[in-house]
């Protein structure tokens, strides 16, 4: 087929899209102004410098979808490929696509949920940095289905884990990369979203619905803040990551919304109503068995990828992280750390 056929049929296929304009002060997150290319438009849409283009299957990614995209990086373009509503590329096509060229760039935007407002958020990264950060997610993932049998194990395990490598950090809020996949997986550091963002995307490695939401936190009077709705057993429950790291609070892993009551959402979801509490006797078992074992990822930084079994971390369970633990007794109205104490 000619290339310039090929280029058109492929343009319209795939529904791409090409940058027209882009205020440097807005961010990646879906803010940039773009202008839809039509085969009449094809040759002044392929002038611009910036290509975005959308994936919804995998009957899409065959020989000439990567064909194309090489010859659009050899005129100069920067490419940016977006996957809609579902995991279309695996990791090896983003291999394929790093082959090419390691600046083409991946975004996830579309696979978080429609309540989700990417506001000072990257959700878009060059194929090396999201290899990076899909290899930890999927090997924290890996790790959790090769010793945990039930998804409640499962969830527990990789909560703990995340709460004992990332950082809560808000010193630098306009930064975008902090408030990311990147920032949680990579700089290990974070703020609420990117704590969201981490949770949900291993979730979805280990099959466990997993949803970011976005709202307010009364308590605290932030207009901005993120949390996730996780469904363990046909059951959707709240989970409150962010106040684990930074409160040692356990009480809303899992939650009803009646006992979410400092979370507004800005889009609540009905299909995800969440009526009932996880036992929290249960909690408080779970994450105690869990929170004893190495953190993967840390070994995972250190070189280590097969974990055989999973060390007992002795020399670390009185860290920080670890050392107040709180769970609440409603019965009494008071709050208690992990061993019982008042």
């Amino acid at each position: 087929m000619d290339l310039k056929l090929k280029l058109s049929y492929f343009l319209t296929k795939l529904k791409l899209n090409t940058q027209t304009k882009m205020n440097k002060n807005r961010l990646k997150s879906g803010t940039e102004e773009k202008t839809y290319v039509t085969p009449y438009d094809l040759f002044k849409g392929i002038n611009s410098d910036f290509i975005s283009v959308n994936i919804d299957n995998r009957e899409e990614l065959n020989n000439d979808f990567f064909e194309i995209i090489q010859n659009l990086i050899k005129r100069g373009k920067k490419v940016e490929i977006r996957q809609n509503q579902k995991e279309v590329l695996n990791i090896e096509d983003i291999k394929r696509l790093e082959k090419i060229d390691s600046n083409i760039l991946v975004d996830f935007r579309f696979l978080i949920n429609s309540s989700y407002v990417g506001y000072n958020v990257d959700t878009s990264y060059d194929a090396k940095t999201y290899l990076q950060i899909y290899d930890k997610f999927n090997f924290l993932s890996q790790v959790a289905k090769e010793h945990f049998k039930t998804q409640d194990e499962q969830y527990f395990f990789v909560v703990s884990q995340l709460n004992d490598y990332i950082t809560f950090d808000d010193s630098e809020l306009e930064n975008n990369e902090l408030s990311s996949l990147k920032g949680a997986y990579i700089n290990k550091k974070t703020v609420c979203i990117g704590f969201s963002l981490a949770l949900q995307r291993v979730c979805t490695q280990l099959n466990i619905p997993c949803i970011v939401m976005a709202g307010s936190n009364k308590s605290t009077n932030l207009p901005n803040h993120a949390w996730n709705k996780v469904c363990l057993n046909g059951i959707w429950y709240n989970a409150e990551i962010t106040w684990l790291n930074t409160q040692g609070n356990i009480n809303q892993l899992l939650a009803s919304d009646k006992d979410f009551q400092y979370h507004e959402a800005k889009a609540p979801i009905e299909e995800h109503k969440c009526t009932v509490d996880y036992p929290q006797d249960k909690i408080s078992q779970l994450y105690s068995k869990m929170s004893v074992y190495k953190n993967v990822l840390e070994e995972y930084d250190k070189g280590v990828r097969k974990i055989a079994v999973l060390p007992i971390k002795t020399d670390k369970l009185k860290s920080s992280k670890r050392e107040n633990i709180i769970i609440r007794d409603k019965e009494n109205d008071v709050d208690k750390d992990l061993m019982g104490k008042e």
